[in-house]
């Protein structure tokens, strides 16, 4: 009996030798699919760490991990592991809304900030269609705030939860426009997801709170709109996701959409019949808010159409937005021009000096990101332009123009 004590224990200890051996394999396999190791894996390398790792760890964490950290599946061009987009939009779900949750109470107050009740809940209780879903803001048709507006009506809702209702949606929409750059489509744009999640980011945590409110989250919408564009302008051999089609929808939302018209323009030249059916849809959506304001502006109903306004002609609101379109463009160097003793003049100069510059570089470049540089540049010339024209008296009228010297207004 006592002689078979040793053999029991030698096969012991083989047994044991043999399961250390296969532990140390199996972690030196598991070391390859970390994110930290910029390893190139093949199909049949990736399978193989992936049951490795659900063996080590059992399957729900493996699971969980894969799908937060390693995403097994999304390799980028050279072949390295990347984390997973999806981990990008948690974080930015959790941080924009820990931020909106500590900011004033006015989200979780059951109080109605501003226009939410006087205009959006007001018309929406209207059954003319007109009323319900083309009533004006501000001179303009803010549509996407009608819809959900029409929505807690068709809920039936009570008064009591609309409030909650609206600032929710606001909430969930901001982070859907903002959070869609984190989608794998943009990598032909911009590839490292960090990033992406970066700029989606500061979209939503740099601008004041009030653009967080039900009244202002469309503003969101511009930056959504900006990145479609710039990604449809490229050619790709992924086909873009279906949610591209909201286009049309997002040029009702704030006017500033109207900076995006020449690249609508510009669309509707590309190969892709589809492609040029939604460009066309959304230009059509965008000369309807044109035309919208026109209307109001004609009428009186905007509210900066006052006396002093209504003062200048149309010839002297063009010259002030050609002066200073180019003067606040100039002013990325030396500072916006209340802010310095340079002429506008001179400031327009420089502004013209930075457009060709910008021409020059978007025609020698061959990158596929270019286009997002095109749209982003678009973006701020246009919003100048429209501020100087539409919002002139605001927007530093001075003698320069003749016939308005009494005009002159200034940071008092």
């Amino acid at each position: 009996m006592n002689a078979l004590v040793p053999n029991v224990a030698a096969e012991e200890l083989q047994v044991s030798e043999k399961l250390l051996l296969n532990n140390i394999e199996t972690l030196s396999g598991l070391e390859k699919t970390m994110v930290l190791h910029w390893v190139p894996l093949g199909p049949s390398e990736r399978q193989e760490h992936r049951r490795m790792f659900t063996k080590l760890t059992g399957g729900w964490q493996a699971r969980l991990f894969r799908i937060a950290l390693l995403n097994g599946d999304a390799v980028q061009d050279e072949g390295r592991r990347i984390v997973s987009p999806w981990f990008w939009f948690i974080v930015l779900c959790l941080s924009y809304s820990a931020l909106v949750f500590f900011q004033d109470p006015w989200f979780s107050s059951g109080e109605m900030f501003a226009e939410m009740a006087v205009n959006y809940f007001h018309f929406a209780q209207s059954p003319d269609f007109s009323t319900k879903y083309l009533s004006t803001d501000a001179g303009y048709m803010p549509v996407f705030q009608r819809l959900i507006a029409a929505l807690a009506v068709l809920l039936s809702l009570p008064a009591t939860l609309i409030p909650y209702f609206y600032n929710g949606a606001a909430l969930v929409f901001s982070l859907l426009m903002a959070g869609l750059f984190v989608h794998p489509t943009f990598r032909i744009l911009f590839q490292n997801d960090g990033g992406r999640f970066l700029a989606a980011l500061s979209v939503l945590l740099v601008p004041i709170w009030e653009n967080s409110t039900f009244i202002n989250f469309t503003y969101t919408g511009i930056f959504s709109a900006a990145v479609i564009i710039a990604r449809l302008l490229v050619p790709a051999a992924q086909k873009p996701p279906w949610w591209i089609w909201t286009l049309p929808l997002l040029m009702l939302t704030k006017p500033y959409a109207i900076a995006f018209f020449p690249l609508l323009i510009a669309g509707l030249m590309l190969r892709d019949k589809r492609l040029r059916l939604l460009f066309g849809l959304s230009a059509a959506a965008l000369g309807a808010q044109i035309f919208r304001l026109g209307m109001s502006l004609h009428q009186g109903i905007h509210p900066h159409s006052d006396t002093m306004h209504a003062a200048l002609t149309f010839v002297q609101k063009v010259e002030a937005a050609c002066l200073y379109t180019f003067a606040y463009m100039g002013g990325f160097f030396v500072g916006p021009p209340w802010l310095n003793t340079f002429p506008p003049q001179a400031l327009s100069g420089l502004g013209i000096v930075i457009i060709l510059i910008t021409g020059w570089i978007v025609f020698k470049s061959e990158k596929q990101a270019t286009s997002l540089f095109v749209v982003g540049i678009t973006t701020v010339f246009g919003t100048f332009a429209l501020n100087a024209f539409a919002l002139t008296k605001f927007y530093h009228v001075d003698a320069f123009i003749k016939g308005a010297e009494a005009l002159t207004f200034s940071l008092d």
